[in-house]
């Protein structure tokens, strides 16, 4: 018997990880008898976006819609969902679908004026209906880049001037922060973080990921200095220096500023429900949009490549675009959709073919061989 587990991450701003493996799933069962092949889904999710169908997956949630300030516009409304696991009375939230790329217009995609506002506004929706104080937050692929200080101003947090005049919970203003008001409610957050880069400095949530959310050089600087006076202005000694986290625009730094909080790497989720599935798995197929150096940062796709290491299973790892060179990792196969397509775009709009024709191709090569054996 030869033992396969489907578990990809969503391809960003195209599909999710569900989608992604029951498409696989479907075209495997298409080569493949099930006397011969044992196939296993699960789809993943990293923190970012995903993390909540992952959740409504395993944790059985019920899923619930409600609105709340966009990203870019106050004024403005969107529906997002959230998810409620009345059993232990916990509320899940993913950022990305808070505060995501996906959700946040291209020509408004400047960070030092995005607030992460609506995610503040949903954490009090739901403790006002659901009398909780338990939540499990799955941050990444978010637009903003606010340390959670606008989510935070909704839940009673307020900057001042040194003339103690209000300042908007803005990146933009940081900087201008003189003084900080907050009297901190007893509530439970777990952040799943999906990377492992600290707020500040070379690897920070301004240098690393400001550029692709839409930051300029002179942009990322700012954001930067304005971190660090928030942070100087809050008293270390209590050691929130362990919760400088950069995920998500440095959200569990912010709210580790101000709040009792823990820090979960959705590598532990991953790999336990993994271990759940009790099977020794010949082939693990997972993939992403983008295929690259990031991917290696505690994501969803590197979680595999160790766990697979370590099991000495193959990795078949699908993605648009491949942009990572080399790896240290056996027993590799890259299958890249774009090669089958004239752009970027045709891929993209054609994810579905793709997974089609990237599924044909691996399965000649297990049929022809029974497995692979590459080093990136």
């Amino acid at each position: 018997m030869y033992n396969i587990l489907v578990a990809p991450n969503s391809f960003k701003e195209c599909a999710s990880a569900l989608d992604i493996a029951e498409l696989i799933e479907l075209e495997l069962r298409q080569y493949f008898n099930d006397v011969f092949v044992n196939i296993k889904t699960l789809p993943i999710a990293d923190g970012g976006d995903g993390f909540l169908e992952f959740c409504s997956i395993i944790y059985d949630l019920n899923i619930h819609t409600t609105s709340i300030s966009a990203p870019w516009c106050c004024n403005e409304k969107f529906k997002v969902q959230y998810g409620y696991n009345p059993d232990i009375n916990t509320i899940y939230i993913e950022t990305a679908k808070v505060l995501g790329l996906n959700i946040v217009p291209v020509e408004k995609r400047n960070p030092l004026q995005l607030s992460s506002k609506g995610l503040g506004e949903l954490i009090g929706k739901c403790i006002e209906i659901y009398d909780t104080k338990n939540f499990v937050i799955g941050v990444g692929g978010t637009a903003t880049i606010d340390m959670g200080i606008g989510a935070l101003s909704e839940m009673g947090l307020q900057l001042f001037n040194k003339d103690d005049k209000p300042v908007k919970a803005l990146p933009v203003s940081f900087t201008d922060v003189a003084s900080i008001s907050y009297n901190s409610k007893n509530i439970d957050f777990e952040f799943i973080i999906d990377v492992n880069n600290p707020l500040l400095g070379n690897n920070g949530a301004a240098k690393v990921y400001g550029p692709q959310k839409g930051a300029s050089e002179v942009d990322v600087k700012r954001i930067e200095e304005g971190f660090t006076n928030i942070v100087n202005l809050v008293d270390t000694s209590s050691g929130i220096k362990d919760y400088m986290s950069g995920a998500g625009g440095g959200i569990p730094a912010g709210f580790g500023l101000f709040h009792q909080i823990k820090q979960t790497p959705s590598e532990d989720i991953i790999i336990g429900e993994i271990e759940k599935l009790s099977t020794n798995f010949n082939l693990i197929i997972t993939g992403e949009g983008s295929l690259d150096e990031q991917s290696l940062m505690d994501k969803g796709t590197n979680t595999i490549l160790n766990y697979a290491e370590k099991s000495n299973a193959t990795v078949a790892i699908f993605c648009g675009v491949n942009k990572l060179h080399k790896t240290n990792f056996r027993n590799v196969l890259i299958i890249e959709l774009s090669k089958y397509f004239s752009s970027a775009d045709e891929s993209m709009n054609n994810f579905g073919y793709g997974i089609k024709l990237a599924v044909r191709e691996l399965a000649e090569r297990i049929k022809d061989t029974g497995s692979f054996n590459e080093r990136i």
